[in-house]
């Protein structure tokens, strides 16, 4: 028995141990593109920057770090060097490079969606088409190079060109001192230096760094033009105020102001501490024309006092400031948009719990409905539960006042619904009763679809209480005739209709879609564009950006400097959402930006 059993552990151990292994071997063999609207497939990123035949690893739909001069590559017989050099001869060992067309002597923009490629140089690569430009982004050499990091566009260089051989500009720098309110050093402050874009737009954030013992600092690497330093004390300093200098200045003097030491006391509606609650101050940072960034500058989590320090606040400006309970449903968050720092008790709202019963027309009980609450402030989430084998459901954490409840249940030959019912937090005897809500199939066809065989989506998505909400789903893929068939849609509500181009560049959007009538035609109009740049601690990987909201659903590559555009947008307002991981932590912010607008997301 005891060699029996000791046989079949030893066999399971064995069978563990290769189901592992063979696992990995086919995750390593085949790794996954994300179908997310915007990003593109490795052939379309190798095409789209331009260096044809070049090997693309990928990670994600990310381009790696890769080599130009692979042989046995197709169209080996056509390839030309590249050489990228700094400004005292030094050869770059690796750089960021997309080729751009030429327009009129001009580079023309990047198509959306175009991604960069990182290269191993000098190397080889597919000879040009056309007469060309070359962008540089992020390059890198041995440690004493001084190389501009943001790069710049080179060119033209026609199409019969032998080779491509680029010197970047001489590196430009900034430095000075770090002092407090009183004129002494202080260390480890972290400075940043962002500059002006050649055109009206958000700052670009060029390099960062951090003060040493004796305060001074030097920004390193930097293009020329006008650059605005901007610094992040920890501890008892709030920043100094944004300084401007040109590119290459010298004893810039950042004085910090005195920072203020708030200690903030959580308390429920009768006085109690709400411990473990996260306290997070932002503040308001304009970065260009139009462009305002929020960074948040202290956060912590209450004790068992309810009380939270927040250090280095500057008590002459307003911040942002949200308490976000943790551990207990009796209260609920709390947002102040304007607050001015000081040492004060917050009594948080009263959160009450709605319960009621779901019932068929008849006056049965219903069971297993989800039931919905929604709260008239935009800013509190949707709360929901289902119903138990009774009927009897219960939520909680409802703030005081006035909701909308709805309840639904999906069968095979169709959904039952009943609301949008009035009520109010507190109340202790709500009847949901559910109707039937017919199913059907609602069929598009975009007028002048253009003969594309890249793949496209459509979203349809329920109007609720004449608002659109966030497109759902990872869409339904359009024919390449611009038709596209929703199956099994709800025939009661109104609906949204989104789809763009595979290039972006036009879309078709309709609200108040009836999806009783038999067929649909929508006309494909001018898109527009939502542009920005992200900015992420070193060592984030997993850029996102996306935009969400009237029923659209916008995904966008970010490049390696953080740039990204988000295509195909009808007019309108939309939240552009942004997340990245850092050392097993989800970083995320999200931004309110109309389309055609330009923007600056930060992740801290």
């Amino acid at each position: 028995m005891k060699w029996g059993a000791l046989t079949a552990v030893l066999l399971a151990l064995a069978l563990g141990i290769w189901l592992w292994w063979d696992g990995s071997r086919r995750r390593e063999s085949a790794l996954p593109q994300e179908d997310v609207a915007g990003t593109i497939s490795a052939p379309e990123a190798a095409s789209a920057t331009g260096l044809q035949g070049s090997p693309v690893p990928t990670s994600g739909g990310v381009p790696r770090a890769a080599s130009a001069d692979a042989p046995g590559q197709p169209g080996d017989e056509k390839r030309i060097g590249l050489r990228i050099r700094g400004a005292g001869g030094e050869d770059v060992a690796t750089a960021w490079v997309r080729v751009l067309r030429d327009r009129g002597g001009e580079p023309a923009a990047p198509l959306p969606g175009t991604p960069m490629m990182k290269l191993d140089l000098p190397a080889r690569v597919q000879a040009l088409a056309q007469t060309s430009w070359v962008e540089v982004r992020f390059p890198g050499g041995p440690a004493d190079t001084s190389v501009p990091l943001a790069g710049g566009t080179f060119g033209p260089f026609p199409a019969d060109s032998p080779e491509i051989d680029i010197e970047l500009p001489p590196e430009r720098s900034i430095s000075g001192h770090v002092l407090d309110a009183r004129g002494r050093p202080v260390a480890g402050v972290s400075v940043t230096a962002y500059i002006e874009p050649a055109q009206a737009g958000a700052w670009e954030r060029e390099a960062t760094t951090t003060s040493q013992e004796d305060g001074t600092f030097r920004l390193g690497r930097l293009r020329a033009g006008t650059c605005h330093i901007e610094t992040w004390p920890s501890g008892a300093h709030a920043p100094a105020p944004t300084v401007t200098v040109e590119s290459g200045a010298t004893g810039v003097e950042l004085r910090l102001r005195p920072g203020l030491l708030a200690v903030v006391t959580v308390q429920d509606a009768a006085g109690r501490p709400v411990a473990e609650a996260l306290v997070r101050v932002s503040l308001g940072v304009k970065r260009g024309v139009g462009h305002t960034t929020f960074v948040a500058v202290a956060s912590g989590h209450t004790d068992a006092r309810g009380e939270v320090r927040l250090g280095g606040l500057d008590p002459s400006i307003s911040y942002q400031r949200e308490i976000l309970p943790q551990r207990t449903e009796d209260v609920v968050s709390r947002r102040d948009a304007a607050w001015t720092p000081s040492s004060e008790t917050v009594l948080l709202q009263r959160a009450l719990s709605i319960r009621g019963v779901c019932r068929y027309v008849d006056g049965t009980p219903f069971p297993l409905a989800d039931v919905s609450v929604h709260v008239d402030n935009a800013r509190v989430p949707r709360l929901s539960t289902t119903a138990n084998r009774d009927g009897v459901w219960t939520v909680n954490r409802v703030p005081e006042g006035p909701v909308r409840l709805q309840a639904h249940y999906w069968r095979p030959d169709g959904v039952l619904t009943a609301g949008p019912l009035a009520a109010r937090a507190g109340d202790d005897d709500v009847v949901l009763v559910l109707h039937e809500d017919p199913l059907g199939t609602v069929d598009v066809t975009i007028a002048n679809w253009p003969e594309d065989p890249r793949e496209a989506w459509a979203w349809l998505t329920a109007e609720k209480d004449g608002v659109t909400p966030n497109a759902a789903g990872p869409g339904t893929r359009l024919t390449t005739a611009g038709t596209v068939r929703f199956e099994r849609q709800r025939l009661t509500p109104r609906y949204t209709f989104y789809a763009a181009t595979p290039d972006r560049t036009r879309c078709a959007y309709e609200r108040n879609l009836d999806p009783r009538a038999p067929r649909h035609e929508i006309a494909l109009r001018p898109a527009l564009a939502i542009r920005g740049r992200l900015s992420t601690p070193s060592g984030a990987t997993d850029q996102r950006v996306y935009v969400s909201g009237n029923g659209v659903a916008v995904g966008a590559v970010v490049s390696p400097a953080g740039d990204f555009v988000l295509g195909g947008l009808p007019p309108g307002n939309f939240t552009v959402g942004a997340s990245a991981k850092l050392e097993g932590r989800l970083l995320s912010a999200s931004v309110e930006a109309a389309a055609g607008d330009a923007i600056e997301l930060e992740l801290r």
